[in-house]
């Protein structure tokens, strides 16, 4: 008699990649993720959403996805080159993507392309509780809220639960993070007509707003990962470090400048010109 227990066929995890222009960094963040991140249970999938109109950035990230992760790893690509005057088409590709991805499953992880997961991070028994509880998101990116309104959730599993005060501005955003369809199901998709900065406080502010300014106890609940530092500076311990260089973000003095110096390296041309420059008229943010 054969006692041999059946293999357990894996789920299929869609990976929702965007980005435009970052060459190097795009491919770097791929070989990090490869790299250091596990996903028990479940085989990646990519959905890619190129935001821009570079056909060699595009043709660096769908080879790179197929070179490190396997021909069969790139499921669709999606070109959304944006809308003039409202920058790249990142919210049309985020449109898209995730839409893609509910075909696939009813979880995905959402990563841009200047996302750089630093540390081993093993994110399967994480989906698993997604899909049982009712949770929209655990955030992996930059976050800013008052340590008093987190509360253990899963201590077992490192994750803790962020009970959000009634004017947190941005209780979900377009960062890193693992999304559930639930989500999606309650707030419905990104305006293609608006520019990311704003598309990401109306998006909150709808979900404030579906959950009754998180009075209701049946919103579906965000995560973060415990221990990692609740302020948008820098933080060793965290799995994602943001590595990306644009025009709005050296508006904003608390990540201008703080980008490792080992991932400078894979900075195109014209964002370490940014870089240079943002230093020689803030002197006083330097590093």
């Amino acid at each position: 008699m054969n006692n041999t227990k059946p293999k357990t066929k894996k789920q299929i995890l869609p990976i929702c990649f965007f980005g435009h222009r970052r060459r190097k960094l795009a491919k770097h963040v791929l070989e990090c993720l490869k790299k250091n991140l596990k996903t028990t249970g479940y085989t990646p999938k990519f959905i890619f959403g190129n935001c821009g109109k570079d056909e060699e950035y595009r043709s660096i990230v769908i080879e790179a996805i197929k070179e490190t992760f396997g021909e069969g790893a790139l499921h669709k690509v999606f070109d959304c080159p944006g809308i003039e005057g409202l920058g790249n088409g990142l919210n049309a590709a985020m449109n898209a993507c995730i839409k893609e991805a509910w075909t696939l499953n009813d979880v995905c992880l959402r990563l841009e392309d200047d996302w750089v997961l630093v540390k081993p991070l093993d994110i399967g028994p994480w989906l698993d509780l997604m899909k049982s509880d009712n949770l929209a998101m655990i955030r992996l990116g930059q976050i800013q809220i008052d340590p008093n309104k987190v509360k253990p959730y899963r201590e077992d599993l490192g994750l803790d639960w962020l009970d959000y005060a009634q004017n947190a501005r941005y209780p979900i955003n377009h960062q890193v993070g693992i999304i559930h369809k639930r989500l999606h199901d309650l707030l419905g998709y990104y305006s293609e007509q608006m520019n990311i900065d704003e598309n990401e406080f109306d998006f909150g502010r709808k979900f404030r707003v579906k959950c009754k300014n998180f009075t209701d106890p049946n919103y579906p609940k965000v995560l973060w990962p415990h221990g990692q530092a609740l302020t948008i500076d820098p933080d060793p311990n965290r799995y994602f470090i943001h590595a990306g260089i644009s025009s709005p973000v050296l508006k904003h003095d608390h990540f201008s400048l703080n980008i490792p110096e080992d991932l400078l390296q894979y900075q195109e041309p014209e964002d370490l010109k940014r870089i240079e420059e943002y230093k020689k008229a803030h002197p006083q943010h330097e590093n």
